[in-house]
């Protein structure tokens, strides 16, 4: 997972980045866990995201970051300005992608034995 590639897509200068890298790296532990527990155990094999999934990692703690201190509304309205949030599990836009992943992981390859 790509820390400084969080960094350039939150926007965040060096100084802010410095302040929140303690809740960035909080958010990015708890989300490779949850999707640790959405993929087969034998993929996660020395506990590590596979290198074909780490963009959810990134785009779920983005998602995550940016809903701090809205987490629980379901709408916020300010003058002329409305926001609703979506009630849905983050790694839903994710799951199709998931799925193939656990599904290919599954399918047994070939064994070459050389004797």
């Amino acid at each position: 997972m790509d820390e400084d590639r969080v960094k350039k897509l939150l926007n965040l200068s060096d100084g802010v980045y410095m302040k929140q890298e303690s809740v960035i790296s909080e958010i990015i532990d708890v989300t490779e866990d949850q999707l640790k527990s959405l993929l087969k155990p034998s993929d996660t094999a020395g506990n590590m995201i596979p290198q074909g999934l780490e963009y959810i990692v990134e785009l779920v703690t983005i998602k995550r970051y940016r809903r701090l201190g809205s987490e629980g509304m379901t709408a916020y309205t300010q003058s002329e300005q409305s926001k609703t949030f979506a009630q849905e599990d983050d790694f839903a836009e994710f799951m199709g992608a998931i799925d193939k992943y656990n599904d290919d992981s599954n399918t047994t390859r070939p064994t070459v034995w050389l004797l």
